[in-house]
């Protein structure tokens, strides 16, 4: 369920390749809406931060 997934990272680890992090789960093939919560919505939703 993507309502309870978070990407994180332990960032400023540099260097750090999060961006191909980031391709390696676009590449998963998820549609746009459980992509959106893992990368972002949960995230804002969990700490209170307003979209």
């Amino acid at each position: 369920r993507a309502d309870r997934i978070l990407f994180g990272t332990d960032f400023p680890n540099l260097p750090y390749a999060w961006d191909r992090e980031l391709r390696r789960i676009r590449a998963l093939g998820l549609a746009p809406e459980p992509l959106e919560r893992i990368l972002h919505r949960n995230a804002r939703e969990v700490f209170g931060i307003a979209a």
